[in-house]
């Protein structure tokens, strides 16, 4: 789920139980026009999250 700075929902994407959450991150990512991201840190972060926004 993405939130704005007030926590009010801006994209949902659900997935399967055993999903990885990073999964909906790919999805949800792609989508936002932010200057600003919080993530929460997460096993292969880097690699899935930062590097690709690093580039947009």
């Amino acid at each position: 789920m993405t939130v704005d700075a007030l926590d009010n929902p801006t994209g949902v994407h659900l997935t399967g139980g055993q999903a990885c959450e990073l999964e909906g991150a790919d999805v949800l990512l792609s989508q936002l026009q932010a200057g600003i991201l919080i993530v929460d840190k997460g096993f292969d972060i880097e690699a899935r999250v930062l590097k690709p926004l690093r580039k947009a």
